[in-house]
């Protein structure tokens, strides 16, 4: 469930008093305010440095335990994002003693903070660790009665509760909490979720593959994925929600998955109005990685014409040549010799006009990252 818009430390300003700072109080705000814009902007190593400033002077300024939590809280959530995994422990085991020891406005954090830590630890495969803050979460949960506030978005954290009761090999409890969450879906049919954290874990996911972590991307897409159908998103949205977790999938080696989810995106695309071209191509490279020839090559023919419509030679000249050149490799290997020469000259031709210095795109490494498949 989404993380509440956090803005106690604006409102608790008026009810500091005796030894607060006010010069720290209106830094750590300010801190606080920028944090909130990097992470909108998807630069979470800079959110997570300002995080911290905003958390740190909440504490040189002996702002109350309410403020200083919700300030660390932040700084925790970000930090196992970017995979500081033991800074993030760290700190939500300080933001949930500092809730205890806090005013009764602190509690509002307490479901969110065993929320996230509990996915921090099933993400980073300890599920034996997460089961019991899950089961903490979910009790924090219902007592502000998520499941009549926001019956969808508390499902889905049960479906996460139930995935991994399930990794520990507690299948009756995970049967459970599974029937519980499809009840509150058959009790609301057609309804979305009010918040979900599917932006938030989408931003994690791509500094995760950024700093080469697909596994931990993998696991982010998932959640964002599943969160973007449970919740009132944009159709493309959700298409690109399928697309990265297919590539995250494939990277990882589950081949099979990933051609799912490749595939699910496709249609997506192609019922909301975008552009199917980009998993018609991973889907044509998760193939050729495979050496599944006639499949990849299958799928460079579909998607020729939809780049040629685009005018991608004009627009994207060095990708496109990589392009031609992938579909060529295929072609030769089915034994279409013909064709493959001429989309091999016509890659040819292309790549003699690239400016020098140009470069194709990163293309997916699929099937590089095969020992991280066993869990997410």
């Amino acid at each position: 469930m989404q993380r509440q818009i956090l803005v106690l430390l604006g409102l608790s300003v008026v009810g500091w008093s005796g030894c607060t700072n006010p010069i720290n109080a209106h830094t750590a705000r300010r801190y606080f305010e920028a944090a909130q814009g990097a992470e909108a902007e998807g630069d979470l190593p800079r959110a997570r440095m300002l995080y911290s400033r905003a958390a740190g002077n909440t504490d040189l300024g002996h702002l109350d335990a309410n403020s200083r939590a919700h300030a660390w809280f932040e700084y925790a959530r970000l930090s196992g994002y970017l995979g500081e995994v033991a800074e993030a422990e760290r700190t939500y085991e300080r933001v949930l003693t500092l809730i205890d020891a806090g005013v009764p406005e602190a509690e509002s954090l307490r479901a969110p903070t065993l929320a996230e830590y509990a996915r921090l630890l099933q993400n980073n495969d300890q599920p034996q660790r997460a089961s019991p803050l899950y089961a903490r979460a979910v009790a924090a949960l219902e007592r502000v009665s998520a499941a009549d506030s926001d019956p969808i978005g508390f499902a889905l954290f049960l479906e996460n509760y139930a995935q991994c009761l399930r990794s520990v090999g507690d299948a009756p409890e995970a049967d459970r909490i599974k029937e519980r969450a499809n009840a509150l879906r058959n009790q609301h049919p057609g309804v979305k979720a009010k918040f979900t954290n599917d932006h938030q874990y989408a931003s994690a996911a791509r500094a995760a593959s950024e700093r080469g972590d697909w596994a931990a991307a993998r696991r982010f897409w998932q959640l964002a994925n599943a969160a973007a159908i449970g919740g009132a998103e944009d159709p493309r949205f959700v298409a690109v929600t399928h697309y990265e977790y297919g590539r995250s999938l494939g990277v990882t080696g589950r081949f099979a998955e990933a051609e799912t989810e490749l595939k699910t995106a496709l249609a997506r695309d192609t019922e909301s109005g975008g552009e199917p071209h980009w998993a018609l191509t991973e889907l044509a490279r998760l193939n050729q990685a495979q050496h599944k020839y006639e499949a990849a090559a299958e799928y460079f023919e579909r998607n020729l014409p939809i780049l040629d419509a685009a005018r991608a030679e004009q627009r994207n000249p060095a990708d496109m040549a990589a392009f031609l050149a992938d579909y060529a490799e295929c072609l030769r290997h089915v034994g279409r010799t013909a064709e493959a020469d001429q989309i091999s000259a016509r890659a040819t031709a292309l790549a003699a006009t690239i400016p020098a210095g140009a470069a194709p795109a990163d293309r997916t490494p699929y099937g590089t990252q095969t020992s991280a498949k066993k869990s997410g």
